[in-house]
């Protein structure tokens, strides 16, 4: 969980706080893909799913009968596992939507009743319809210095539009991009809202899906990306990524999208000046054998507090272990204040996690959930003092 606090001045407008992350794509397909006008033909000559490698499978391989036989919804049922399974990486989706109804209602749950909720939450007026249009792709608080936003980024992407030149330099400004990228989703969303149906058999067949898609050839986009290197292994900032931030005067970078172990991870940029925290723990349980409990016992809560004096960042948890911990450090015009070790990336890539009774935590990223935790002495790090001298 996440707790922000921006103190600003009277009669200041307060910032509506809201991320559209990768929800976009699981939404806007359920609503266009299973238009019933289109779905028959959909799921009979429906294409593979243009960003997976390999052998993707497509939506006509799970038909079990003659599609001449099939009603409207037996159709759309049959494409919505196809794609929860083997388009969105949620094969438990269903499930979990079948025991929410079970908890509203007694009786058997079909099949149907499951595909009528989905349908119906993922409509411009539903409940994920809903949370879209309230949605923004970034959020900035330009007088704390926070940028806050769903995934990584990265020297391509930093100041980039999707609908913009690729050849034209990117915008400076982190204000102004962060205010065109937000009016070029709400343009994108008000098309899918005023025209869900779409005849393209082309899953995901969208600008705002080309947002959220790994597509070859494409840099990813402020949704997907990370900060990890092309390995997928820990690496210091980018300093094409932390000057553009730093002539913005930006302090702190929120983001989430990708697992980064028990505890929220914390990257310091090289000059001391600029924290990058990610939240993601949602696979902290890395060694998991139940697929409904990828977290185990860790949790954690991150305090973010702001005035003019400059940001606090507290976050305090229990770790997969059982052991707690706490890191508090301080963001002020003179660079990080706090314990010096927390965030900074390591010869062997690991990251200095946080600090125990015991020492401090290490944690070393070699897979999309696999980590390796270790805890050492702070004699052990040989880490030189970057902390600010006041």
């Amino acid at each position: 969980m996440v707790v922000l606090w921006v103190t600003t001045p009277p009669n200041t407008p307060t910032v509506r706080l809201a991320w559209a992350f990768r929800v976009i794509r699981g939404k806007l397909k359920r609503q266009t893909e299973l238009n019933p006008d289109f779905i028959r033909e959909r799921l009979q000559f429906g294409e593979h799913p243009r960003w997976l490698t390999g052998r993707p499978t497509r939506p006509s391989d799970y038909l079990k009968k003659n599609i001449a036989l099939m009603s409207v919804e037996e159709c759309q049922l049959t494409y919505l596992h196809w794609m929860l399974e083997k388009t969105m990486g949620s094969p438990h989706a269903f499930r979990y939507v079948r025991e929410e109804i079970q908890k509203e209602k007694k009786g058997v749950v079909t099949d149907f009743e499951v595909l009528a909720k989905f349908l119906k939450e993922s409509a411009p007026e539903g409940a994920m319809g809903q949370y879209l249009q309230h949605a923004e792709l970034a959020v900035t608080f330009q007088k704390a210095g926070i940028l806050i936003l769903h995934g990584g980024l990265t020297p391509e992407n930093i100041g980039r539009l999707p609908d913009g030149d690729v050849n034209a330099p990117p915008l400076q400004t982190v204000s102004v991009w962060v205010d065109r990228l937000n009016e070029w989703y709400k343009k994108e969303l008000n098309q899918w809202i005023n025209s869900p149906g779409t005849q393209s058999l082309q899953p995901a067949d969208s600008a705002l899906d080309d947002l959220a898609l790994p597509l070859l050839n494409r840099p990813k986009s402020i949704i997907i990306a990370n900060m990890l290197d092309t390995e997928g292994c820990f690496a210091p900032p980018a300093e094409d990524v932390c000057a553009w931030l730093c002539q913005n005067k930006i302090r702190l970078v929120l983001t989430g999208h990708t697992p980064l172990g028990d505890f929220p991870l914390m990257l310091r940029a090289a000059e001391n000046n600029l924290l990058f925290l990610d939240n993601d723990t949602g696979y902290a349980n890395a060694h998991f054998t139940d697929p409904d409990d990828t977290r185990g016992r860790a949790l954690h809560v991150t305090e973010i507090t702001s005035d003019t004096a400059g940001t606090e960042v507290l976050v305090r948890g229990c770790l997969s272990d059982g052991r707690d911990a706490v890191t508090r450090l301080n963001l002020t015009s003179k660079g990080i204040e706090g314990d010096p070790n927390i965030g900074r990336v390591l010869p062997d890539q690991s990251v200095v996690q946080c600090q125990t009774k015991d020492g401090y935590r290490l944690v070393k990223k070699s897979g999309f959930a696999v980590f390796e935790y270790k805890t050492v002495s702070p004699e052990a790090l040989q880490i030189p003092d970057m902390s600010p001298r006041l």
